[in-house]
């Protein structure tokens, strides 16, 4: 049984080749730390991530004492560009009133006739990059969601509760829609 200046000691030692391995070795350190110090995995896993790394040596810049440590890198974070515009929203609403804001799996079959429709009798104007991206449009896009949330429950700027069909016009509705960052 070891004790606890032991465990550190070789969750120090053990840390630092964890964050030099690969994947497929650190799945058997993980193993191998486990069986020594009799940890639960996942607790062992955690401790090997959040173990400080071991300390390559030491200098001094401008006067001031610098220590490299080897540590794990920090993770790039991903942003994405968005694939619906204010256009595709606007548009996605009316084609979802005039459909009576039925749900979107019921929308879905219905958005290519709907927008064939709609552009022959001049309802809705819209590019021919907006109707692509219409036609393209998941299910459970949160396009839809965000539509769906600006017209029934109330809305983040104001609190105002919006009822479809009790003599609103689009417009009026389209004053309380969420404003997205598209």
């Amino acid at each position: 049984m070891l004790n606890t200046k032991d465990k550190k000691a070789i969750t120090n030692e053990v840390g630092t080749r964890h964050i030099r391995a690969n994947k497929k070795d650190k799945g058997k350190i993980l193993d191998e730390f486990c069986a020594t110090t009799s940890y639960n995995r996942k607790y062992a896993a955690r401790i090997l991530r959040n173990s400080p790394g071991k300390v390559l040596g030491y200098s001094r810049i401008g006067g001031r004492k610098v220590k490299y440590v080897i540590t794990k890198a920090k993770k790039i974070k991903r942003t994405r560009n968005r694939i619906y515009t204010y256009d595709v929203f606007l548009a996605l609403k009316k084609i979802w009133t005039i459909f009576d804001f039925i749900c979107s799996k019921r929308l879905k079959p219905f958005m290519a006739e709907a927008i064939e429709i709609l552009t022959k009798h001049k309802e809705i104007d819209m590019s021919p990059e907006v109707k692509q991206k219409l036609l393209k449009i998941f299910i459970t896009s949160r396009v839809i969601v965000y539509a769906h949330s600006a017209t029934y429950g109330f809305n983040v700027y104001c609190s105002k509760r919006i009822y479809p069909g009790d003599g609103q016009s689009m417009e009026n509705i389209s004053r309380y829609i969420i404003r997205t960052s598209f």
